[in-house]
């Protein structure tokens, strides 16, 4: 995903950002009940890019004020 300057949703200007945690950041394609390690989900998508040198897991994000969303580049995640 190549976001430059614009939001693909609403056209407003985008500000680069991360979005960080003290677990890897994972999309699950359902939630539930419980925290579990996302390798045992099936269809799960780890989206961190790794740890930085703090511990903490992170992903490249994009912001738009505007329409209030937050888009998620995970080309650079760990595969």
């Amino acid at each position: 995903m190549d976001i430059k300057e614009k939001c693909f949703k609403c056209g407003g200007e985008v500000e680069k950002g991360y979005i960080q945690s003290s677990r890897e950041i994972t999309w699950v394609p359902k939630l539930s009940k419980m925290i579990t390690d996302p390798h045992f989900i099936n269809d799960s998508i780890i989206l961190s890019t790794g740890l930085n040198n703090f511990g903490i897991w992170h992903v490249d994000a994009y912001l738009c004020k505007r329409c209030e969303s937050v888009f998620v580049d995970y080309s650079h995640a760990e595969k």
